[in-house]
């Protein structure tokens, strides 16, 4: 186990230190090249991450299950993403993880990769990165590692750096809905993420399906890093009770975690995952982040009011405005209790876009009606009233919604209010 404190640097060092001399024999003195210079010698070519390349080498992780190293992706709080190439062009990405700090580090990595490669094999779950192989160490090395596919397009945070906020409004819940819609597959799952953010979201245009009834069959998004998820309440039964949940501390990307999350990740449900939404779309129309504090005690308080500057919505009228900014209240409710599903999300977003919900909600009754219910309306065909689908009555001819055939028709844009 690692010493107390000891960071990722340090920690790559030592794993260095302690494989050098076995691998020196091996790899000879010409593969040791200087960090400085890049690692050109060994991999043909200049290294933009020349530290871990030489890490690489020195680990013998230039190939593994048949693929060659090419580059480093990324690095998460729980490992490293590196691409890697097979002979025919074939692309993967490797996720390593270099001298666990410990039991509880290792676990998580395990069920990562066990849950990635045990994901549902039909429509709706390839909204997910997908795993390959379960997690393997190297003989006699601190190096576990496990191959996945490599996910198309680039990730949303490169697309903020390109086209930097404030987006349009109608941009901006665009993505979110991808977004929203992805997430639907995790969820059903039982997957909570608890890390979303930008850099963990994958972007891909062309691939981007719709069928009528404004209905995704593919949003082109996909989800990245499972690598601090835990399962949702009624997932439990799948994996022993606090799995991956030895920790208080918070984990993930605390610019986007929930209040719960801040204080015990281990409490956190999808709600979570939706007040991260709120982040990044609150972020997409302003360029900024709602909550933002010096210390983790100050975000803490910060969020846990659910107080936030009112954005500004570029290319809305002060109608559309009022409306875009009551939906992503919703999504950041500091209560989870009180926040919008990930359903309701998506349904809501649609109605903005495509719905005509702004002209709506000039009625204050229709308002009222539909953001207590988050959207979930159906509509009597008989009085053509609209009313929330369980546990109401229509509220002009009072019939309840338990007669099927009463309340079959669901509300649409051609439905009056």
């Amino acid at each position: 186990m690692s010493p107390v404190g000891e960071g990722p640097q340090r920690r790559l060092v030592r794993a260095v230190k302690t494989a050098g001399a076995a691998r020196r024999e091996v790899l000879g003195e010409g593969r040791y090249v200087s960090y400085r210079h890049g690692v050109t010698g060994a991999l043909g070519r200049r290294s933009m991450s020349p530290e871990f390349d030489a890490l690489v080498l020195c680990l013998g992780l230039s190939e593994l299950d048949g693929y060659k190293y090419v580059h480093k992706l990324g690095q998460g709080g729980h490992g490293v993403a590196c691409l890697y190439e097979n002979e025919t062009g074939e692309q993967v990405v490797i996720k390593l993880l270099i001298a666990p700090r410990g039991k509880e580090e290792l676990e998580r990595f395990t069920r990562e990769a066990r849950t990635l490669r045990d994901l549902p094999r039909y429509a709706g779950f390839d909204w997910l990165v997908r795993g390959i192989t379960e997690s393997r160490q190297l003989p006699g090395l601190p190096v576990h590692y496990f191959v996945m596919e490599r996910a198309p397009g680039v990730s949303l945070e490169s697309s903020i750096k390109r086209n930097p906020p404030p987006w349009s409004w109608r941009d901006a819940f665009a993505m979110g809905r991808r977004i929203a819609n992805a997430l639907v597959s995790a969820h059903v799952a039982g997957i909570v993420h608890r890390d979303l953010h930008p850099g963990n979201i994958m972007i891909d245009d062309s691939r981007v399906q719709e069928e009528r009834d404004d209905v995704q069959v593919d949003p082109g998004v996909r989800i990245l890093d499972l690598g601090v998820y835990r399962r949702s309440p009624l997932f439990f039964w799948l994996e022993p009770a606090g799995a991956g949940d030895a920790t208080f501390r918070p984990v993930g990307a605390v610019s986007h975690a929930s209040p719960e999350a801040l204080r015990d990740p281990r409490s956190v449900d999808d709600k979570s995952d939706i007040w991260a939404l709120g982040v990044i779309l609150y972020r997409l129309m302003t360029g900024a982040y709602p909550f933002r504090e010096e210390t983790l005690i100050g975000l803490m308080e910060v969020t846990a009011t659910g107080r936030y500057a009112p954005p500004n919505v570029l290319g809305a009228t002060p109608e559309e405005a009022d409306v875009i900014r009551e939906i992503l209240a919703h999504l950041l409710r500091p209560d989870p209790r009180e926040r919008a599903s990930t359903g309701d999300v998506a349904r809501m977003i649609v109605d903005a876009l495509r719905n005509d919900l702004v002209a709506r909600c000039r009625g204050a009754w229709f308002r009222d009606l539909y953001f207590r219910h988050r959207g979930d309306l159906v509509m009597c065909p008989h009085c053509r009233e609209l009313s929330h689908p369980f546990g109401s009555r229509c509220g002009r001819c009072g019939v309840p919604n338990d007669d099927f055939l009463h309340w079959s028709c669901y509300f649409s844009p051609s439905a009056s209010p």
